[in-house]
């Protein structure tokens, strides 16, 4: 799913030029993942929780970035059963 969201949101933006309607798609995810927060800081009386949402953005983000740049990363030819690690920063 976050493979699906980064490509939603980069679409969106990309297109925006086009029509300002594209800049819905990454506004309306921002905007669930913030009204999530929100919903969990009240359920739960925990002001702490607001930042759920803008973590979840991070988290999201980053996750589907950080695969995508191993996945090229990775040799030509690798099977998917055979071991791949990546090579160790210096």
């Amino acid at each position: 799913m976050p493979l699906i969201l980064l490509a939603a949101s980069l679409g969106g933006l990309a297109l925006m030029p086009e029509s300002r309607w594209f800049g819905l798609v990454p506004l309306l995810y921002a905007l669930c993942c913030l009204a999530w927060g929100i919903i969990g800081a009240i359920r739960t009386r925990d002001a702490w929780l607001l930042a759920m949402g803008p973590a979840a953005i991070t988290m999201h983000m980053a996750w589907a970035v950080g695969f995508i740049r191993s996945w090229l990363e990775r040799p030509l030819g690798t099977a998917t059963g055979q071991q791949w690690h990546p090579r160790p920063e210096v």
